[in-house]
This record gives C-alpha cells, sequence and structure tokens, in this order.
C-alpha cells in the first residue's frame, strides 16, 4: 500500500525484489537482465538507475537465487525451433467400450 514507483521505461518480463529489498531485478523484451537499486528515503522509496547486468538468452523459464546472484534459465538451442504441441481431439473414441 501507498505510492506507485516506475522502474522501467521500457517494459519489463517478469521481476522481483532481492538483497533483502534494496535490488530489482527485471529482463526486458530485449533479453537485457537489468538490475535497478531500491532504497527508502525521507519522501518514500528512492529507486536508482537501471544497471544492464548482461544479453539473457531466449529462454522459456528463468529462475532467481534469492540472494539475486545466480540464474538458471530453461533455454532453447541457437537455432532451435520451438517445441512443437500437438492436439488430439476425439481420442476417446479409440478406447474399447
Amino acid at each position: 500500500p501507498g505510492g506507485k514507483w516506475q522502474i522501467s521505461t521500457g517494459g519489463a518480463v517478469g521481476g522481483a525484489f532481492f538483497k533483502g529489498g534494496r535490488e530489482i531485478l527485471y529482463g526486458t523484451p530485449e533479453n537485457d537482465a537489468v538490475s535497478v537499486e531500491v532504497r527508502e528515503g525521507p519522501s518514500g522509496l528512492e529507486i536508482g538507475a537501471p544497471k544492464t547486468l548482461f544479453k539473457l538468452p531466449q529462454a522459456n523459464a528463468i529462475a532467481i537465487t534469492p540472494d539475486g546472484e545466480r540464474f538458471l534459465l530453461a533455454a532453447r538451442p541457437e537455432g532451435g525451433a520451438a517445441p512443437r504441441v500437438a492436439l488430439v481431439t476425439n481420442w476417446t473414441a479409440g478406447l474399447p467400450k
């Protein structure tokens, strides 16, 4: 509850607080990992300048350790196609009655 603070001007993909609430980590639509310092100030929250950490590979999922030091990605191999999904309809028709 309270105020709202803008963290990213270019959009974000995911994100969370780390390092005891002193840092926000998020991904950008351009696949950059970004860190923003957060401090309590006299007039509320003070938001630091975004710092690009590194380029993220295309990933289906991402997990970050609570201290924000390690990233685990479920990444597709470069040049690999996205996994296919097969939709089977009326599958019960083949079951014995």
